[in-house]
């Protein structure tokens, strides 16, 4: 199950509680200085339908925060966690791959040194087998 971190709906809920009460003090502040809460023919006045349009706007922007730091919420906790092992696994196998890629250099240089001392003693002995040749040839 995933994890939730509290923290950060107590802050939304803090947030948007505290939005909402501002909002209800203007709101009662405003239709109570106005003299009473309906007109002559038993409408509402216009300060209380933009107040309810205010209140649905406020009470919409929560549910929309709580949805979308639940969703966000959830990927970000167990994020980290992956990544982290995963940055871990590829810094261990680019180390490797690093250091399998120096042993396999020094192999090659160690192979290629060998080979150059064979044939450099190759071609050694050959110019002394015709060193001693001419030597024979000569006397």
């Amino acid at each position: 199950m995933d994890q939730i971190n509290w923290s950060q709906f107590i802050t939304l809920f803090l947030i948007f509680g505290g939005a909402y009460l501002i909002l209800e003090v203007v709101r009662r502040a405003t239709i109570g200085g106005i003299k009473g809460a309906t007109d002559d023919h038993g409408q509402h006045t216009k300060a209380q339908g933009i107040f309810r349009i205010l209140r649905i706007i406020v009470f919409a922007a929560f549910l929309i925060a709580i949805i979308f730091t639940a969703t966000f919420n959830r990927h970000q906790v167990n994020q980290p966690r992956e990544d982290l092992g995963h940055q871990l696994n590829m810094k261990q196998n680019k180390e490797i791959d690093e250091a399998a890629l120096k042993a396999k250099i020094k192999a090659k240089e160690e192979k290629y040194k060998e080979k150059s001392l064979e044939e450099t003693n190759k071609a050694s002995e050959e110019s002394y087998d015709q060193f001693i040749k001419e030597k024979q040839s000569n006397q």
